[in-house]
């Protein structure tokens, strides 16, 4: 049985290894090009055979490139910094340059359990080190078992199409060449080429939902399914993740028009005017990816598991009458009422200015030229405009025509409390607060806007309301269009 093996199997595994290094390492002009490659190898059947196979791949077709063995110490037992330089040591003496590297301990205990703990902090570990050593691609050393292992897991976990298409063949720096090779024939080859096994004793461990699934599971589905389940498994998954590719191409297109991604000063926006017919479906999908990339810009956490638990509050924020606020996971939080949802990061909002005050200097309206003013992630423009009849305005609640005396010196300030304004043709003043609760603007946003307001401290225009009258273009008076806009930097 074992000789069947010897060279077509070995072959096979040297193959489907070569055709994936192959876009990585012929193409020398590709932006982040290396020569240098690394294989995570934890000690196990899977990353020894890799990191042996893929020295021989490199030794006859890519001679000119380097690998490196990536073995990263979890902490998680009294013997896995001894199992892991014996792993380091095997490997440097076959003329391996190999690096022992120690997952962070922090990022182990903010997991959503200790395997994702544990997972989190490993690839932050390799992301690491492949900046360090400029390594282009990391290999794994997953196949087709790992594969149907994940997909049992998923199913557990109410997964969709995305989750149970199970762990990607390639992201980002990452490659699993052997996603859809069977572990019979990994197992087999491993132990033709007679190479050590540092088998981690945490890996008998059945607290680990995967090594449960590994040790009791498996062993259940090969006596109902037969042999080759992980391979039928495996090719379902493949098949979910081509379908799940479809889903998430068509979602993006979708949502280029309705989401505004403002990341970089801490908010994202979703507004959407629904097609009646739209499934629900559709706007859960919406949601999740909404939430799902919000997390992503704000957070190293992309737990599903933890998304999956919050949907439930923001779809009663989307679908409410009434403007709400949520707290999330990892410090966000959100705001919204139907078919409108703001999810923001407040530690990434820019710094207000200084004495929450910015003096406009009464000489640009002399000068009769265009100017901005800042105000932490927003701007205040004021456009000249020589003759009003050649402007076409579009209505808009941020944007005004206005007209400045020149005598003017105005100030931008945060309003104080209780302080009311009365803007254009209004039946009365209000409380400016008020004025901005009643125009729905985001309850975040309330507490930073400013007012314009002349010496004497009097409001004449506030965002997302009209001018004072004192400000309103009348006859021969300079004119200037006022637009409020974010700054997305």
């Amino acid at each position: 049985m074992m000789s069947s093996y010897s060279i077509p199997e070995i072959h096979t595994l040297k193959k489907t290894l070569l055709d994936h290094l192959n876009p990585f390492l012929i193409d020398h002009s590709a932006p982040n090009y290396s020569s240098t490659i690394a294989v995570a190898c934890s000690g196990g059947r899977d990353s020894m055979l890799l990191t042996e196979l893929c020295m021989q791949v490199l030794m006859e077709s890519f001679s000119e490139c380097q690998l490196l063995v990536f073995t990263v110490d979890h902490g998680l037992h009294t013997h896995s910094k001894a199992f892991a330089k014996a792993v380091v040591k095997y490997w440097q003496t076959r003329g391996i340059d190999a690096y022992h590297l120690q997952a962070n301990p922090h990022l182990i205990s903010q997991g959503s359990g200790i395997e994702d703990g544990a997972r989190q902090a490993r690839y932050e570990a390799l992301k690491q080190a492949k900046l360090k050593y400029s390594v282009g691609v990391v290999l794994f050393g997953h196949h087709a078992g790992d594969q149907a292992e994940s997909v049992l897991m998923r199913l557990q976990s109410s997964s969709g199409i995305q989750g149970l298409s199970g762990i990607p063949k390639q992201r980002e720096w990452i490659l699993r060449p052997w996603l859809e090779i069977s572990p019979f024939v990994v197992e087999q080859v491993f132990q033709q080429l007679t190479l050590p096994l540092y088998e981690d004793p945490s890996n008998q461990d059945l607290r680990f939902l995967r090594n449960a699934i590994r040790h009791q599971i498996s062993p259940q589905c090969a006596k109902v399914f037969g042999s080759g389940w992980e391979d039928r498994i495996a090719r379902s998954a493949k098949h979910l993740s081509e379908d799940a590719e479809v889903y998430s191409y068509f979602l993006k297109g979708y949502m280029e028009d309705i989401v505004k991604d403002y990341s970089s000063i801490g908010r994202f926006r979703l507004k959407w005017s629904l097609d009646p017919s739209a499934p629900l479906a559709l706007e859960k999908a919406v949601i999740r990816q909404f939430y799902t990339s919000a997390l992503r810009s704000f957070s190293r956490h992309n737990d599903q598991r933890r998304v999956k638990e919050q949907i439930q509050y923001l779809w009663k924020v989307w679908t409410s009458n009434k403007t709400q606020k949520l707290s999330l996971p990892h410090g966000l939080k959100a705001w919204g009422m139907r078919y409108e949802l703001w999810i923001y990061c407040e530690s990434y909002f820019p710094q207000l200015p200084t004495n929450h005050q910015v003096c406009i200097d009464s000489t640009l309206w002399h000068r009769q030229q265009d100017f901005s003013v800042k105000w932490a992630e927003w701007s205040l423009d004021f456009r000249y405009i020589h003759e009003i009849s050649t402007l076409t305005q579009q209505k808009s609640e941020s944007s005004h025509l206005i007209s400045i005396p020149k005598s003017f010196a105005l100030h931008l300030r945060l309003p104080l409390p209780g302080e009311r304004f009365l803007p254009y043709a209004a039946p009365g003043s209000k409380r400016v607060t008020r004025l901005w609760s009643d125009r729905k603007v985001p309850i975040f946003e309330r507490k930073r806007l400013p007012v314009l307001s002349n010496n004497e401290g009097k409001i004449l225009w506030a965002p997302h309301c009209r001018p004072h009258h004192e400000l309103m273009p009348h006859t021969n008076s300079k004119t200037w269009l006022l637009t409020w806009r974010i700054d997305n930097h």
